[in-house]
């Protein structure tokens, strides 16, 4: 199945139904094309109808180079907390960049910080009437 629902409104549903069941394990093959000559952004996951375990196996799948599939999912595993998932967007990336967008976020002031939330109009690009 394409992984748009994991950020989509259209998703949200399905989100809180999987928070709901047993989500043993995810993977997401993101940018990956495994189908020649087809855009995909496809994801497997596996799931039962029992009893929420309190952490899922996520494999990000980055490159088609392993030796094979099992070996790609087993390297790119990370374990996650469902407490911290809800029916809300899921933005599933690996730790190392959630640690990098953190150490970002405490470092750089946001533009709506900068500019103290009022933005009018964006850059001019040409001589218009309009402007």
């Amino acid at each position: 199945m394409p992984n748009k629902w994991l950020q989509a409104g259209y998703g949200k549903p399905l989100r809180e139904l999987f928070l709901t069941q047993r989500l043993i394990s995810f993977i997401d093959f993101g940018d990956l094309q495994i189908f020649e000559g087809a855009t995909t952004c496809p994801c497997v996951f596996i799931s039962e109808k029992s009893t929420p375990l309190k952490q899922v196996d996520i494999s990000f799948l980055t490159s088609d180079k392993s030796i094979d599939f099992l070996s790609n999912i087993s390297s790119n595993k990370q374990v996650f907390d469902l407490a911290k998932f809800s029916g809300d967007i899921w933005v599933i990336s690996s730790n190392k960049e959630k640690d990098l967008l953190v150490s970002l976020q405490l470092k750089y002031k946001t533009l709506s910080k900068t500019i103290n939330g009022e933005a009018y109009y964006v850059v001019k690009t040409g001589l218009s009437d309009a402007f």
